[in-house]
């Protein structure tokens, strides 16, 4: 069986803009018969402000039996699943180091020594693949503690 189409948000590889489409994860040939515009249609997304044509990354299986995958080339999400962040600190209060050093080692259990490292070569990005609600409070506490930080969310 093929998989029903999903609603998706995707992140343009070229312009770096989220916008919304739809694709197939898989097509089986062996259940139905797809023409090539629909394959193209269903495995690749253009983006309305740069015109990117990407790659979704779907499994094909043929009338055989052998299948391919092509790896995607553009990030996406499925509609329904939540924001993943990266948060970054660009930089911070020297006055406040020690806050920011004592947030840091709570939020990411990381020990002394790798905080200092870290806060000597900002602007850097100290935690990927963060629940959106997550992120969005580890980034109010390290502000608070004097950090100025980025989220960058999909």
């Amino acid at each position: 069986m093929s998989s029903p189409p999903a609603e998706i948000t995707v992140e343009c590889p070229q312009c770096g803009q989220y916008y919304d489409a739809w694709y197939r994860p898989s097509l089986n040939f062996m259940l139905e018969d797809f023409d090539d515009e629909y394959i193209e249609r269903v495995s690749t997304s253009t983006c309305p402000y740069c015109g990117c044509k990407a790659s979704l990354g779907v499994l094909i299986v043929n009338k055989t039996g052998d299948f391919n995958f092509q790896l995607p080339q553009a990030n996406f999400r499925r509609k329904d699943e939540e924001a993943m962040c990266s948060i970054k600190i660009e930089s911070f209060d020297s006055s406040k180091r020690l806050d920011v050093m004592k947030v840091l080692r709570e939020i990411t259990g990381l020990g002394l020594m790798e905080v200092k490292s870290l806060l000597d070569n900002i602007p850097e990005i100290i935690m990927r693949d963060i629940e959106q609600r997550k992120a969005e409070l580890f980034k109010r506490d390290l502000e608070a503690a004097g950090a100025e930080i980025s989220l960058k969310c999909f």
